[in-house]
């Protein structure tokens, strides 16, 4: 972890039990919560001189870097924008199964869960640099099959459970879910995009991952 310092390892230490109690509450963002643990375990062990212990952390920090701009910053914003986006469109019951958030999961905390994640991401790419692959269209790339996969998952739910995970895609004919899914697919490109552009904003250009 190079920038930061101090701050960022309290950042992580933080992150990763709020990031628990959230899950508790609520599934969501498993993508953040793996990376923050990855973060304060890496912070934890950063002082140490081992040679093993040497070889985990460099294998480490690339896999971090690389989670991160690939994984963690177009779920992010994905989640934010599309929640956001079709909350203030469509109708809650499309979105959600509303007789269960109305009893276990206040609105306020619906509100926090899918906003907190791009928060967390911001303030991660504020005190922390990483360093980028190379060539951006392989992380370009790495992002838009996290969007696929996700994806594959919704349509596992529905040829499994006969039920769509959000409502709203059971009413748009296959063209519809086609440009949807493409929408989405360009967005994370972007946002990796973004987020590497941030990151050289704040940090300059360093070492790149070959």
């Amino acid at each position: 972890m190079r920038g930061g310092g101090a701050a960022a390892r309290w950042f992580h230490a933080a992150a990763a039990p709020y990031l628990v109690c959230m899950d508790v509450v609520y599934a969501l963002k498993v993508a953040l919560q793996v990376y923050f643990f990855l973060a304060f375990g890496y912070d934890v062990i950063e002082p140490v001189d081992y040679v093993f212990v040497k070889q985990l952390k460099r294998v480490l920090r690339v896999f971090k870097a690389v989670f991160f701009s690939s994984v963690v910053i177009p779920t992010s914003i994905l989640v934010s924008v599309n929640y956001w986006v079709l909350d203030s469109l469509l109708d809650p019951a499309l979105l959600e199964d509303t007789h269960v958030l109305q009893d276990y999961v206040p609105r306020w905390i619906d509100h926090n869960l899918h906003t907190s994640v791009l928060l967390f991401s911001l303030a991660e790419l504020l005190l922390c640099y990483r360093p980028y692959p190379r060539w951006a269209s392989l992380g370009q790339v790495r992002s838009t099959v996290v969007v696929l996969a996700y994806t594959s998952w919704v349509i596992l739910a529905v040829l499994i459970g006969s039920a769509w995970p959000y409502t709203f895609l059971k009413y748009m004919t296959m063209t519809e879910k086609l440009g949807y899914l493409m929408a989405n697919c360009a967005l994370a490109a972007w946002s990796y995009s973004l987020g590497e552009y941030i990151n050289t904003i704040i940090w300059g250009k360093r070492n790149l991952i070959t």
